[in-house]
Parts: structure tokens; sequence; C-alpha cells
């Protein structure tokens, strides 16, 4: 469903800076204050602005308060794509409508737990990830939580099935605990998998 909206023809492609991309943030907006998110946007909404050339883009920001109110993991992903090309549309719809999807499946089911989660999750969406990451360099600028309190950042690009079932996750190296974490919890979730067959 959100795939099939955020890469839809109505959206033109969402490229930073035209109102497809705004509509697309309305869109996360929605999403996130249904799911019950607090919003850490301006003027007590989900969307924070940002300058981009003459104009201003669209970041999306909510929080799912934990347990530990003063450790922060940020989920987030580029809602933005590179637009039309002429009259031709380019949809995005794995750059990055599945990465936007995935947020908003999370937020929604972390949000719907008995028990909030130990640290606090901001999840986020940004623009400008085509244009340089200029949305989530704005976000880092402007965080809305503070960055010395974020221990862990999961950016979800390009969700997709393989073919042959296998788990690709990158960028893995830019946390030390991170490719030891991820092999063990693929482990487990394979021997889980096996023994429920």
């Amino acid at each position: 469903e959100h795939v099939a909206f955020l890469a839809s023809d109505a959206l033109a492609g969402r490229e930073t800076g035209s109102e497809e991309l705004v509509k697309a943030a309305e869109y996360v907006a929605a999403r996130f204050k249904k799911a019950g998110l607090k919003p850490l946007g301006d003027d007590d909404t989900f969307i924070a602005w940002w300058k981009f050339g003459d104009k201003k883009a669209p970041n999306c920001v909510g929080l799912l308060p934990g347990t530990l109110k003063d450790e922060f993991i940020v989920v987030g992903a580029n809602m933005d794509h590179v637009g039309k090309r002429g009259e031709a549309i380019f949809p995005g719809a794995d750059a990055n409508a599945s990465g936007v999807a995935g947020v908003l499946e999370l937020a929604e089911a972390f949000a719907s737990l008995k028990e909030p989660p130990a640290r606090s999750i901001v999840f986020a969406t940004f623009g400008g990830g085509e244009k340089g990451m200029l949305g989530s360099a704005a976000f880092v600028s402007d965080p809305r939580v503070p960055v010395a309190k974020t221990v862990a950042m999961v950016n979800l690009d390009m969700i997709g099935r393989s073919k042959d079932g296998y788990l690709f996750v990158g960028g893995t190296g830019t946390c030390a605990e991170w490719p030891e974490r991820v092999q063990r919890l693929g482990a487990q979730e394979a021997t889980a998998l096996l023994r429920s067959v």
C-alpha cells in the first residue's frame, strides 16, 4: 500500500523541491500520527523543514518513547527520488518507496507493542537523498534529539526479496558491533525457521 502510493504517477517521482515530495511527506506524517508517535517536526507537526536552494524541503520525524528516555535509535529512509526527465516519470518504487514503507511498518509495529521498547526510537524519512543526502545532513544539523545520546541509526534503503532467500545487509562496517550482531541474529532467525517447518 505504501509503495503503491509513493511510487504512483500522482507523486511524479518525488523529486526534492517538488509539491509531490511534500505530498509524500504529508502521507508519512499522517501515518506517523496514526501510529501514535510523538511529533518532532516544526510547530508540533511531524514535518521538519530545511532549506533547499530558494525553496523548503521536508523531512518527517516522529518519536516512540522508550523506557530509557535519554537513549535513542534512529530508523530512517530517504523518501525522495529523481522525479521526471522530460515526460518520463521515475517512480522510485525501490529507491526508496520500499525503505519508507519499511519505516512506516516498523513504526506501527513498535508502537503497537504492549510494553515500550527499552530505547526511544526516532522514525525519520528524509528528502534530498538523490541530491547528495541533503535531508539527512539537515537532520544531523537539527536532529530533534541529542546526537550524543543516539546509539545507532538503521537506514532502510531498497528493501526487496532475493531470488535465493538470503538476507543482504549493507553498511555494517559503520559500527564495530554490527557485523557480529547481524550474523548472530540471521543465524537465530534461520534456526527458528527450520524448527517451524
